[in-house]
C-alpha cells in the first residue's frame, strides 16, 4: 500500500469512529446509563487517540520518522480534530455539545482527506 493511501485510510478510520458515536446519539432523546458509559468510553478513547496521534505525528506508533505526507496532512488533521473536540467526556452526551464537536471534527478530517486526494492528481 502506498504511503498516501495509508495516511488517507488512517484519517478515514478516525472519521468513521466519530461517525459511529454520532450515529449512536442521533435522534435519541435520552439514553440508559449503561449506554451513556459506553458512549463516554468511545468518546474518551477517540479524543485520547487524536491527542496521541497529534503528538507523535505519525500514522502508527513506532514509526521512526515522520514522512512529508504525515507532516502536511496527518498531524495537522489530528491537531485540528482534537481542538474541535471541546466537549468534556464526563458531561451528559445528550445535553452537552458532543454531536456538534464530533461533527466538526469529522468534517475537518474529511477536508484533509479531500485535500490529500486532490494533491495526488
Amino acid at each position: 500500500m502506498q504511503e498516501r493511501e495509508v495516511v488517507r485510510l488512517a484519517l478515514y478510520r478516525y472519521s468513521e469512529r466519530a461517525k459511529e458515536i454520532m450515529d449512536r446519539l442521533a435522534e435519541k432523546r435520552e439514553i440508559v446509563p449503561i449506554e451513556k458509559l459506553r458512549l463516554r468510553a468511545l468518546y474518551t478513547e477517540l479524543k485520547d487517540d487524536f491527542r496521541d496521534a497529534a503528538s507523535r505525528g505519525t500514522v502508527a506508533s513506532g514509526w521512526e520518522a515522520q514522512s512529508l505526507l504525515e507532516k502536511e496532512y496527518f498531524q495537522p488533521a489530528m491537531m485540528d480534530a482534537l481542538k474541535l473536540m471541546r466537549a468534556r467526556a464526563n458531561t451528559n452526551p445528550m445535553t452537552s455539545n458532543w454531536l456538534e464537536c464530533l461533527d466538526q471534527s469529522r468534517k475537518k478530517l474529511l477536508v484533509y482527506i479531500e485535500e490529500l486526494e486532490s494533491a495526488s492528481m
